[in-house]
Order: structure tokens, then sequence, then C-alpha cells
């Protein structure tokens, strides 16, 4: 039964996990609707309200705090002990480009970035109840340069879509903020956020892993991606591909973003 004082109906669990390999999650509660963000299976979340229908649920991602409805029949409630553990736990995140778990006999297949919480309880237990076949590495192992640009590699190819946080499409700022993910570090997913995280560098002393950022004629930030060294930028441009740029171009000499220079870069770690 719906509450007098308010437009929300009751939840019985305020917090989910994803159990599944990949989880929409969009704009509004319909069919069709945009698309806001992907959850990773093990990603969690806040529950805020249901829709009427409650065919939908309006959920907060704990990853990067956006907001958006989806779908109930894809919910999986936790208590908020179980929620508080899965984020504080030293959990696993999956490396391989598609790696699979068996649980209770049947398969998942996980995407890289997906969590594996090392725990006891039903779901997460490696040692009894589930079988991982493929490669991870550790929350609290932060990855070095190269492996963040080994990282950052096997996504080449992937197409762009708005909020897509996989293989099968990836946003802009999903791109980087997934890699950092992957390789044991918390970055933000918006340019806007990027422009005021991590340390501002001369572009001499640029490394690999080091964000780089192009402006537009109006001088306002547009397009970003990451140093892979010796002068190349991996990026998102309708897919993600590696280019070669120039942080002093010749004369009339323009860069992948159709701007004559990098205009900033950022130290992200």
């Amino acid at each position: 039964m719906q509450k007098e004082t308010s437009t929300e109906w009751p939840i019985d669990e305020g917090y989910g996990v994803c159990r599944l390999s990949l989880a929409t999650v969009y704009q509004e509660p319909r069919p069709g609707a945009g698309l806001v963000t992907q959850l990773l299976f093990g990603e969690t979340y806040r529950v805020l309200e249901a829709d009427p229908s409650k065919r939908y649920l309006r959920i907060e991602s704990h990853q990067d705090k956006s907001q958006g409805w989806l779908v109930t029949a894809q919910h999986h409630a936790i208590a908020q002990e179980e929620f508080d553990a899965f984020n504080d736990s030293d959990y696993q995140l999956t490396t391989s480009p598609v790696s699979h778990i068996t649980f209770k006999n049947q398969k998942i297949y996980l995407l890289p970035g997906s969590h594996l919480h090392v725990a006891q309880n039903e779901l997460f237990d490696l040692s009894q109840s589930l079988q991982f076949s493929g490669s991870s590495r550790p929350r609290s192992q932060k990855a070095d340069r190269d492996e963040l640009m080994e990282i950052a590699q096997l996504f080449v190819n992937t197409p762009f879509l708005s909020g897509g946080r996989s293989f099968f499409g990836l946003g802009a700022g999903s791109f980087v903020q997934l890699v950092y993910k992957i390789a044991g570090y918390k970055v933000p997913k918006f340019l806007s956020q990027l422009l005021v995280f991590g340390q501002k560098v001369e572009a001499s002393a640029a490394q690999p892993g080091d964000l780089l950022i192009f402006y537009n004629e109006m001088l306002l930030p547009e397009h970003m991606g990451l140093y892979l060294g010796d002068e190349q930028i991996i990026h998102m441009k309708g897919k993600v591909r590696i280019d070669k740029i120039s942080f002093a171009p010749k004369s009339g000499q323009k860069n992948i973003s159709g701007f004559p220079n990098v205009h900033e870069v950022r130290k992200l770690i």
C-alpha cells in the first residue's frame, strides 16, 4: 500500500547487488527510455523508490552515484550489512576479456570490471558454492602505468554507447573510469569532474595513463583520452581507438580532436 504522505512505494530491502552479466539503468521507468549507466556483475546499489506499477526501481549506483531506473525483475535485494560488507571488503575485479562463474550449476559470463566478493555467504563463497574461470585481481592491488595501458587496450574497437560500460558499448567517460577501476583506482566518469580531479602537469611531463584533454574553438573542454606514450592516445571516437597526437603540432596541423593541440594533461594517479 502506498504511503499517504509520499509518492514512493515501500521497499522491503533498500539495497541490491547485480547478479547478471550486465544490467541496464534507464532514464525513465518505461520501455525504450534512454540509457543512464550499466551495472556489472557484483556491483551494488541503493534502492530509492519504486514506480507505481512496481515494474521499475529507481536506484543509485554505488560505483559512480548515477541514478536511474532498473527493471524490478533484475533486482536482487541484500541487507545493508551485506551492502556495507561487499563494498568494504577487498573483492576481486575480473580482468579477462570474458570470464565465467558456475554457481549452483548455472553459468554466468562476466565482463571486465565485474566484482567477485570473497565472503562467507550463499552468493560469493568462492571456496564452496562458486567456480570461477578467468583472471582477476584484488581491488587493493594497484596496477602500474604499463598494466594500466594493457587494460585500456583490451577495449580497442569497442563501439561508442552513451552510458555503456562493457565490450558491447562504452561512453567516453565510462571508458576512462572502467580502465582505472579494473586497475584498482577510483576516478570520476564525467569530463567536468575529471577537470578538477588529480593534478595538472606540463605536457613535457606526460606519462602513460595521464588524461589528455582537448578544448574546442570556444576554449571549452570537449574531448579526452588516455596517453599511451610515444605521442599516442587511446580514446573513444566512434569506437575505442589508438591515434597519433602531437603536443606541439606544426602550423596548420591538427590533432585527432580537430584542434591544434592538447590543452591540458592531468595526472590521475
